[in-house]
């Protein structure tokens, strides 16, 4: 019996918008700012934060920084 698909092994690709996040958290840290407002235009600042929380928790480099959210608002601090 023929089938009418295919299965094609293939690594998953990574989001680009982690990339984005993560050059965020590197800029922050060769700025040697104690603390930024973090504005990305048309983002939510939820999705902003998320995303940041993301970008940090996935690597050990950003440990020196905190992502805070403060009503519509999302900062970046050097802790």
């Amino acid at each position: 019996m023929a089938k009418d698909y295919r299965l094609i092994p293939e690594d998953i690709p990574s989001i680009m918008r982690v990339a984005t996040y993560n050059r965020i958290l590197e800029d922050f840290l060769a700025s040697n700012t104690q603390a930024v407002r973090v504005d990305i235009p048309r983002k939510k600042p939820s999705t902003i934060y998320q995303g940041l929380l993301k970008a940090k928790r996935g690597n050990g480099r950003f440990a020196s920084v905190s992502v805070v959210r403060r009503k519509d608002t999302v900062y970046l601090r050097a802790t």
